[in-house]
């Protein structure tokens, strides 16, 4: 049976309309974002809210099912800046409340998460409150320098600046600022190599 499907469609055929849907897609959302170039390319998509807020550089590519958020709450406008020349793996998260700036030349693996954001503090009154009742807050915007690697798992949270030609290991969880050329790795994020 498999056979018999594998000449009717071989993979090269398979591949070939992947990759033309994908092209058409791309060409779909280009229009939505602030700026957008025409070489942008994205998989297929998890979800987008409020593309108005987000600007993408040249030669940029995107995963299969990326989610790229700017929360509007009030008054506040969210900004998200992507370089030229990024690449993002399948499943990456980019959720901005205030503002996340990533540079050129940035690669991540899967499942990166990168948040400006989080529901409510600490607080005995917020915890009270279910999550999705309690208000959005940023401690401040995410700073990705550019040539930085950001391996898979990794999570990037509010409030951290991170240096140029930094690498940020697999499953690490970046709370504190990453000087440029620096390696970190573990939860929270630590310097391995200065």
């Amino acid at each position: 049976m498999f056979y018999v499907l594998y000449l009717l469609f071989p993979y090269k055929a398979y591949s070939y309309i992947r990759s033309r849907r994908n092209i058409l897609r791309s060409l779909w959302l280009r229009n939505a974002f602030k700026a957008c170039p025409n070489d942008a390319y994205f998989g297929k998509i998890g979800h987008i809210e409020n593309p108005e807020c987000i600007s993408l550089g040249n030669g940029i590519s995107f995963g299969d099912n990326f989610h790229l958020y700017a929360y509007m709450e009030g008054e506040k406008k969210p900004e998200i800046i992507i370089g030229n020349n990024c690449c993002f793996g399948a499943d990456n998260h980019i959720t901005s409340a205030n503002r996340i700036v990533i540079g050129d030349h940035v690669l991540t693996g899967k499942r990166v998460t990168i948040s400006d954001n989080n529901h409510g503090d600490t607080s005995n009154t917020t915890l009270k409150k279910a999550p999705l009742d309690r208000s959005v807050i940023s401690k401040g915007p995410v700073i990705i320098g550019n040539n930085v690697w950001i391996a898979e798992n990794a999570t990037i949270l509010s409030g951290v600046t991170i240096g140029d030609g930094a690498v940020i290991a697999a499953g690490s969880v970046v709370t504190k600022d990453v000087s440029a050329y620096n390696v970190v790795a573990g939860n929270p994020a630590k310097p391995i190599i200065k």
